[in-house]
């Protein structure tokens, strides 16, 4: 057991190793698996299910698996800031841009363009794309601007959108280091760190409208999880060099941090800097706590994190395909224990399989100085001689995707190419091939008008319920009034001795302020109901998106089918034609030879002709069926 795990901790890059880092991404990748799981099993299953993940909390919740992957940027800004900052504060040697920039280089990219290239093959062994445009997004993912150039995940996988983000922080993460600790005073360069986060999370908000999938797949649109992990780095190197003060109130405020982050994912103001607030608290949690700290240094949580990348890279591929097969083992028909039940069967499955990755594909690329003919044969020691039953399954998986691949691929009957005339010869449409029905329906629903029209009266309804939740600033009022003047006044005494004037000046200065709040009675007893009400219209809009939905995916599954009927109309009246226009060549050799009547020649004319025109009308309303389709798709329907 202690040689597994030896075999399984990854290797560092010289410095100290810190477990309670590896123990952190563990926390990161686990619910983002769980995520993806619980998506697929939700997608899969025939069990009873809540109409909508959001109806129950707990599904809810376990939906929320995204906020892992904010937690791997501040690890990265953590990791990556740490050798400059010591440069910087320690005055070690400077790291060289050079070897950093090549360390990168070496770790990342070998095993994700292998694994990238992998699953492009499959999805073209499979047929879901095309050459053509298969290799566009394969060409883009790997040089990691899909996010830029398509504005949307990549087809081969993908999660791998936040790895382009990751590339993006890897160039600019030494200078923006560099410029950090070079400022002497702390106090200064915290809180100035603290503003510019305050400062990017108050860009990203209010940048006069929603903001785009490109721009929020990018640096600009993460920067602040990266910079808490800088300021996780400052403290680390000076307020805890000494040593870090523990205490059990860490735990209770590392469970309280993860759950806040997991309601605060949002694209509220407030929420997001309560989010970065509880970020930077989960991730102090887990060097100042005490049963936290012990759970992320145990050596399986610390050695699973460690091969965080391979299980990042992998899992949602293998649980698309391996779900299939799993989900066919039930348990009754409760949705909670056969969810179970799929962790405790998926889970071991993929954290074989990304283990046995991680020591194959990833391990030899963490030497931190090695010339490519060393890892080469490292590599090739690995795949070939000590994995020889590896390659065999990875062959027999590859030869039954091609299996599969040839049942489910439309083909052409053979009769279609075996015709002379041009109304015989294969069409323009039997030579493509529909995309899959289901990304027919995709498009379908990415540009129906109606649900967009629906989505922003939906938009408009969350900005009525949050004016309603003010609503009581209405009620609110702030009177201030000054008063400020010279007088001069005369008085006259009278006596025994005669009138006397005297000459008063006066200064006369006062303020008042008042804080009123009016509330009515009515206001009193229908607020409550008037926020109820819009949750309910909310809920009522969802309800009616949804059915809109689904009546889309019903069009478009009743006009494929129609197109795919009319396609095989088209194959059987091209054999008609075929077998009618030998049947005419025949006869024709006859009746000039004498031996057949013209009557009875002219009515093989008649059916050959007949047929002829019935494969024009047919390719007519196969023609009309393909326009329809793509009308209301508002997209190609056809595989290029």
């Amino acid at each position: 057991m202690a040689r597994l795990q030896d075999l399984l901790r990854r290797t560092t890059s010289g410095a100290a190793w810190l477990p309670e880092i590896d123990g952190l991404r563990f926390v990161a990748i686990l619910p983002v698996v769980l995520q993806h799981l619980l998506e697929r099993f939700y997608r899969y299953t025939q069990v009873d299910k809540p109409a909508a993940l959001f109806d129950d909390q707990l599904a809810f919740f376990i939906s929320r698996g995204t906020v892992g992957v904010f937690l791997f940027f501040a690890i990265s800004g953590f990791v990556l800031a740490l050798p400059f900052a010591k440069s910087v504060l320690n005055d070690k040697p400077p790291v060289p841009l050079k070897q950093y920039y090549l360390r990168r280089l070496t770790r990342i990219e070998p095993p994700y363009l292998i694994w990238m290239t992998v699953f492009a093959l499959v999805l073209l062994v499979k047929g879901t794309y095309l050459l053509p445009e298969l290799f566009q997004h394969w060409l883009a993912t790997v040089t990691y601007t899909h996010n830029l150039i398509f504005h949307d995940y990549t087809r081969i996988n993908p999660v791998a959108w936040s790895l382009e983000v990751e590339i993006q922080f890897y160039l600019v993460a030494p200078f923006l280091a560099m410029a950090y600790f070079r400022v002497r005073n702390k106090w200064y360069r915290r809180i100035g760190l603290v503003t510019v986060i305050f400062l990017a999370i108050t860009l990203q908000t209010y940048s006069g409208g929603p903001i785009p999938f490109w721009l929020k797949a990018s640096i600009l649109g993460q920067i602040q999880h990266f910079l808490i992990g800088f300021l996780l780095t400052d403290l680390y190197l000076t307020e805890w060099k000494a040593g870090v003060a523990k205490h059990r109130i860490w735990d209770f405020l590392a469970v309280l941090a993860f759950v806040v982050m997991c309601y605060t994912w949002s694209s509220e103001y407030l929420k997001n800097l309560l989010f970065a607030l509880a970020l930077c608290t989960l991730f102090v949690a887990a060097f100042k706590s005490v049963v936290f700290r012990q759970m992320l240094q145990n050596t399986w949580i610390a050695v699973t994190g460690g091969m965080c990348y391979t299980i990042y890279l992998i899992h949602l591929p293998f649980l698309e395909g391996f779900m299939h097969i799993s989900n066919k083992i039930a348990l009754g028909n409760g949705f909670w224990l056969n969810f179970i039940l799929q962790v405790c069967i998926c889970l071991p499955v993929v954290w074989g399989i990304s283990a046995l990755f991680f020591i194959l594909l990833e391990k030899p690329f963490m030497q931190k100085k090695f010339p490519v003919p060393a890892w080469g044969r490292t590599l090739w020691h690995r795949l070939f001689r000590k994995a020889g039953s590896t390659a065999i399954i990875l062959v027999c998986s590859f030869s039954l995707s091609i299996a599969y691949a040839q049942s489910d691929s439309t083909l052409v009957p053979l009769t279609t190419t075996l015709a002379v005339d041009s109304l015989t010869a294969t069409p323009p449409l039997l030579a493509l091939k529909l995309k899959p029905i289901a990304t027919l329906c995709d498009l379908a629903l990415l540009n129906a008008h109606d649900l967009k029209a629906r989505q922003f009266d939906m938009d408009k309804q969350v900005l009525a319920v949050s004016v309603q939740r003010r609503g009581w600033a209405e009620l609110l009022s702030v009177n201030l009034s000054a008063l400020y003047g010279n007088a001069s006044a005369l008085d006259a005494n009278s006596d025994a001795f005669g009138t006397r004037y005297v000459l008063t000046d006066r200064k006369q200065t006062g303020y008042n302020v008042s804080v009123a709040l009016k509330i009515t009675g009515a206001d009193v007893l229908t607020r409550g109901q008037k926020a109820e009400m819009l949750r309910l219209q909310g809920q009522k809009m969802l309800e009616e998106q949804e059915a809109l939905k689904e009546e889309i995916r019903a069009t478009v599954i009743l006009m494929y089918c129609q197109l795919e009927l009319a396609l095989k109309l088209i194959r059987a009246k091209i054999e008609t034609v075929e077998s009618s226009r030998v049947a005419l060549t025949v006869a024709e050799r006859y009746f000039k030879a004498g031996n057949l009547p013209l009557g009875e020649y002219s009515t093989i004319n008649t059916v050959f002709n007949n047929a002829r025109e019935q494969l024009i009308v047919a390719q007519a309303e196969a023609q009309k069926q393909v326009l329809l389709l793509r009308a209301y798709i508002g997209a190609d329907i056809w595989q290029r």
